[in-house]
């Protein structure tokens, strides 16, 4: 019996050796800038920490990692003091620096408060994307292949991080704007705009590790200026909105998957997808064509599945030793409560 399993074994870790990197904490909306002898903690119109680190340079293989899985920002590197390592996590009351190795001036081997904050993500989204790249991601190495397969898993990642803004209007300037055109290719279907329009977003709303500007700070001719104080946090949390329903949609009673699915991705995986109603699903699609599916109930319900027009029907199994039988894929799924669905063979 071959295994029914759906999984993504690499772990999102994205890094850089640049001597100047910033990053949003992950569960919060607390920037950090990270120098090799130097760091600075700043929320979005709150408090502030900065301290210089008694280190002596030249500073060798300095790194700063992000672990969005464990919510935390790993800094390692090699001084004249010797080796040093720290870790920058979030806790409900503030941003907390763990000392692995090093002469920093803080406890070895115990958390030390930096900086307190309003807001934190208690429990994050555990859904995971890979669209078929296994390469590592020193990012700048990602900012020059300029390759949505390895952007979109780590977008999504960093904006499902990010707790959830305030409530309100979108404005209708700066930056804002290249957010709202991208809600339209997705609303319209447009799905050879899909990458064009996320792109030019990329490149004039992001700077470092997906740290957000109202602004094109680089002036490169991609969007308005606009000379409001806005927060540019949710340019963050929405887009990685607007990249999850490209994969995944759902109503009441139907979820869509793959529903515009852009060319470029031929083959990839969606796990852990947490429904509104709590049921979790798995998903892999390869020739552009979804291929197995892996639905754990939550509740007893009817659910319609939304697949592409080129698929007909598939196979349906509760348990995975057992034949299982062809269902049409314009039929409800009859979903039942604890029981683990698996779907595959799909055909036209």
């Amino acid at each position: 019996m071959k295994p029914f399993t759906i999984t993504i074994a690499q772990r999102l870790r994205p890094f850089s050796h640049a001597a100047r990197f910033c990053t949003l904490i992950p569960k919060t909306n607390c920037l950090a800038e990270i120098f090799p002898a130097r760091l600075v903690l700043e929320e979005w119109q709150g408090a502030r920490f900065s301290t210089l680190l008694p280190l002596t340079g030249p500073v060798e293989q300095f790194t700063s990692q992000v672990e969005g899985e464990k919510g935390r920002v790993r800094v390692f590197g090699r001084a004249a003091q010797g080796f040093f390592s720290y870790l920058l996590f979030a806790q409900r009351d503030g941003i907390y620096l763990y000392l692995e190795k090093g002469p920093l001036p803080f406890p070895l081997k115990q958390e030390h408060k930096l900086l307190n904050i309003s807001s934190f993500h208690e429990a994050p989204p555990e859904e995971r994307l890979s669209l078929g790249m296994h390469r590592s991601l020193e990012w700048e190495s990602v900012l020059r292949r300029g390759e949505f397969q390895e952007i979109f898993p780590v977008w999504l990642q960093m904006g499902q991080l990010l707790p959830q803004p305030e409530e309100r209007t979108m404005p209708e300037e700066g930056n804002f704007l290249l957010l709202e055109k991208c809600r339209k290719v997705v609303e319209q279907k447009e799905k050879l705009h899909v990458i064009p329009a996320f792109r030019t977003l990329f490149l004039a709303a992001f700077s470092s590790l997906f740290v957000p500007h109202v602004n094109d700070l680089s002036f490169q001719g991609l969007s308005t200026p606009t000379e409001q104080a806005l927060s540019p946090l949710p340019l963050l949390k929405k887009s990685a909105l607007l990249i999850r329903s490209l994969f995944f949609q759902e109503e009441k009673e139907s979820c869509a998957l793959l529903p515009l699915l852009p060319p470029q991705f031929h083959s990839g995986r969606f796990c852990h997808i947490k429904t509104k109603e709590g049921d979790r699903i798995d998903m892999e699609w390869s020739s552009k064509l979804l291929r197995r599916l892996r639905i754990q109930s939550a509740k007893s319900r009817s659910l319609r599945l939304i697949v592409q027009s080129a698929l007909k029907r598939c196979r349906v199994r509760t348990k995975l030793r057992e034949k299982g039988r062809m269902s049409n894929l314009n039929e409800p799924l009859e979903l039942q409560s604890g029981v683990c669905l698996y779907l595959d063979r799909f055909q036209g």
